[in-house]
C-alpha cells in the first residue's frame, strides 16, 4: 500500500495505481521518470521511497517537500514553484572514506540507540565470497558495490542476507593493481588503482579503462557538484564531469602531488597541503590560497557542507593542532589545541577530533570544545578508519583500528564511553560499509598460498544504527 506525501492518508487498495489523493488531490504516484512505462507510488505506508524502477532497473532522487521522483542527475525538484533539493531513497555510503564531502558523517533516518546484533545468513555468521578478494565496497542506489583487482560485483540485501545481483563485470585483460579507493557518483564508480583511475557505470554495467598517457602514478581522488576529480603524484589535477566523461579537463598544481594530504570537492576543488590550503575554480581554472603563507601549518584533513571549508593542520614544529573555518569571504574561524588531532568527523553542528587516545566533541558553532575528552582504547596510529552516525538522537563513532594481528571495530555514543567492540583477523585489507541501517564488515583473507576468499559479517541494531 501507499500513502500520500501530503496529507498522509493511505490510499485505497482499490485503486492500485492511482495518480492522485482522493482526499486532498495531490499526486501519490507517477510514471518512472526515465522509461516512462512503470507506475512508481511515492510513499510507501510504511514511509519508504521506491529506490529505482522496477522495469528499467534505474534509480531515483525524490523531493521532500511534493513527493515527485526524479532521475539521479537532477538536483532540486522539476515541479513548478517547487525547487527544494532533492535526496537519494537511501543512505549514501559512495566513498571508501563514507561521505563524498570528507564529513565522515552519515546522517541516519532515526535514532541510533541498542546494541548491534548479528545477522546470520543461512546457518553461517559469514555471507562469503570463495575465490574472491574484495578489496574496496561501496553502499549506494540500495546495492552493495564491492570491488577486487579484476572485477566489479554488486550484492543486494534480501531481507535476511547478502546475494549477487547480476554477474561480476570483468575489468578486462589490464593488469590495474590493488584497487585503494573507490567513490560512486551518478552512477558512475571511480576506482583509484595503483596503475589508472578506472571508470565504470554502474547502471548499465559497463567498464570504460581510461587510463591519461603518460599519467600512471594515482594519489587521491573526489567528486562534487557532478564532477569526477583526480590527482596524479606529478601534481597533475583532472576533471571531468559526469554527464561528459568524454572531455578532460586539466590543471598543473604549482607543487606536487605528494604534498597534497587531502582532496574535496562541491562546486569548487579544495586541496589540504603541506604548503598551504588551496581552492580552485574549475570553471575559469583559477587556483586561490585559502590561509597565510607565512604560516607554518602542514595541512592534514578538510571537509565542505554548502560552501562552508573545514581544516585541520598540525602545526611544523608537532606541538599542536589548528582548526580553522572558512565562511563565505567573513573572516575565517582559527583554534588551537595542544593535541596532535589525527582525524576528525563532522555532523555539521558539531566535530569529534580524534587525538591519540581520546576523542574531542567540539562545536562548530560556538567553536569550543563542548566536553570533556572521551577516553578509547584505540591509539590514534592504530586507528584507520573512523564514521559518525548521525541519528535523530545523538550521534555514535565507529574507530577501526589494529591490534596484534586483529582489527577491532570500536563503537560508542557520544559523549559516552564505548559500548561495543568487534573483532576481526587481519590477513588482508578488511573495510566497513554503512548500507542502511547495517554495519558491513568486509575482510578478504588468504586461507592458503593459492587459495583465497571473502568473507561479510552483518550487524544491525534494534531499531536504526
Amino acid at each position: 500500500m501507499s500513502k500520500c506525501v501530503k496529507c498522509g492518508e493511505v490510499v485505497p487498495t482499490q485503486v492500485p495505481e492511482a495518480m492522485f489523493c482522493v482526499h486532498c488531490g495531490r499526486p501519490v504516484g507517477q510514471k518512472c521518470p526515465y522509461c516512462g512505462n512503470q507506475y512508481v507510488a511515492l510513499l510507501q505506508d510504511d514511509g519508504r521511497v521506491e529506490k529505482g524502477c522496477r522495469s528499467c532497473g534505474q534509480f531515483f532522487k525524490f523531493c521532500r517537500a511534493c513527493g515527485r521522483l526524479h532521475r539521479i542527475t537532477h538536483d532540486r525538484c522539476a515541479t513548478p514553484g517547487c525547487g527544494q533539493p532533492l535526496y537519494e531513497s537511501s543512505t549514501a555510503f559512495p566513498f571508501t572514506f563514507g561521505p563524498l564531502n570528507g564529513t565522515r558523517t552519515c546522517v541516519i533516518q532515526g535514532p541510533v540507540i541498542g546494541d548491534l546484533h548479528l545477522c546470520r545468513h543461512a546457518d553461517s555468521d559469514y555471507f562469503e565470497l570463495p575465490n574472491i578478494l574484495l578489496e574496496q565496497s561501496v553502499y549506494r542506489y540500495g546495492r552493495l558495490y564491492s570491488f577486487s583487482s579484476e572485477a566489479m560485483h554488486c550484492l543486494i540485501w534480501n531481507g535476511h542476507g547478502w546475494e549477487p545481483h547480476g554477474r561480476p563485470v570483468p575489468f578486462g585483460a589490464t593488469a590495474l593493481g590493488r584497487v585503494r579507493s573507490v567513490l560512486l557518483e551518478d552512477q558512475i564508480a571511480s576506482l583509484t588503482c595503483q596503475a589508472a583511475f578506472q571508470l565504470i557505470n554502474v547502471g548499465d554495467d559497463v567498464c570504460n579503462f581510461d587510463p591519461e598517457p603518460g599519467e600512471s602514478r594515482p594519489h587521491r581522488q573526489a567528486a562534487g557538484a557532478h564532477r569526477l576529480v583526480w590527482l596524479y603524484k606529478s601534481g597533475r589535477l583532472q576533471w571531468r564531469l559526469t554527464h561528459q566523461l568524454t572531455q578532460t579537463h586539466d590543471f598543473k598544481l604549482p607543487f606536487s602531488g605528494h604534498e597534497v594530504n587531502d582532496l574535496v570537492a562541491d562546486t569548487q576543488i579544495y586541496l589540504a597541503a603541506q604548503t598551504g590550503l588551496w581552492r580552485l575554480d574549475p570553471v575559469d581554472n583559477t587556483l586561490a590560497r585559502l590561509d597565510d603563507e607565512n604560516e607554518a601549518i602542514s595541512w592534514q584533513r578538510m571537509a565542505v557542507i554548502d560552501g562552508t571549508v573545514v581544516a585541520m593542520g598540525h602545526t611544523r614544529n608537532h606541538v599542536g593542532t589548528v582548526l580553522r573555518q572558512y565562511t563565505g569571504d567573513d573572516q575565517p574561524l582559527s583554534f588551537p589545541l595542544r593535541e596532535i588531532c589525527h582525524d576528525f568527523c563532522w555532523t555539521g553542528a558539531q566535530l569529534f577530533l580524534i587525538t591519540e587516545n581520546t576523542v574531542i566533541p567540539f562545536s562548530t558553532q560556538s567553536w569550543t570544545p563542548t566536553a570533556d575528552p572521551i577516553q578509547t582504547s584505540a591509539t590514534a596510529h592504530s586507528i584507520s578508519g573512523a564514521i559518525c552516525l548521525q541519528g535523530t538522537d545523538t550521534a555514535r563513532l565507529v574507530l577501526r583500528r589494529r591490534a596484534d594481528a586483529t582489527m577491532v571495530y570500536e563503537l560508542f555514543h557520544a559523549p559516552t564511553a564505548t559500548c561495543r567492540q568487534i573483532g576481526m583477523p587481519v590477513n588482508a585489507h578488511p573495510h566497513f560499509v554503512l548500507a542502511e541501517d547495517r554495519l558491513v564488515l568486509v575482510y578478504p583473507e588468504h586461507t592458503a598460498p593459492d587459495t583465497r576468499r571473502t568473507r561479510i559479517r552483518t550487524f544491525r541494531t534494534e531499531g536504526s544504527l
